[in-house]
């Protein structure tokens, strides 16, 4: 399969989520990086897999993406730390439904320092969130 066949799933893949309202369809998720089911999508580097230098390389230069898989969905955010040298640690945020005309509580959880985001991490992260939000 070549890369824009593997594009092109990708897309139907997140229109068909979208759809179902398994995931959020904010403005804010077309332009932020997608990561869904173990593919990075970017309009910028375009889609490869976690865990390759590719996306080790990627994540020194970028400070966030949107992560969904089956087992939940979160916002991934890049953040800065002074703790001796200054460091920069990824948190994942996720939203709960709130009230009518109240927005819900949002859940924050550690993702770990960049050479942690494995495909393992970042599942396991997610299956919290939506759990959390569901309590």
């Amino acid at each position: 399969m070549d890369s824009q066949e593997w594009s092109d799933q990708l897309a139907a893949l997140l229109r068909q989520r979208v759809a179902m309202g398994n995931i959020m369809s904010r403005d804010e998720t077309r332009t932020t990086p997608n990561v869904i089911s173990g593919v990075l999508s970017t309009d910028d580097a375009g889609s490869f897999r976690l865990e390759t230098p590719q996306w080790w390389e990627w994540l020194k230069w970028h400070d966030t993406f949107y992560y969904s898989d089956v087992s939940g969905t979160f916002i991934a955010r890049r953040e800065r730390r002074r703790i001796g040298v200054d460091r920069h640690y990824w948190y994942a945020l996720r939203q709960a439904a709130g009230e009518p005309g109240r927005p819900g509580k949002i859940h924050r959880c550690y993702l770990g320092k960049p050479e942690e985001l494995t495909l393992a991490r970042l599942t396991d992260r997610a299956r919290w969130l939506a759990e959390k939000i569901s309590i």
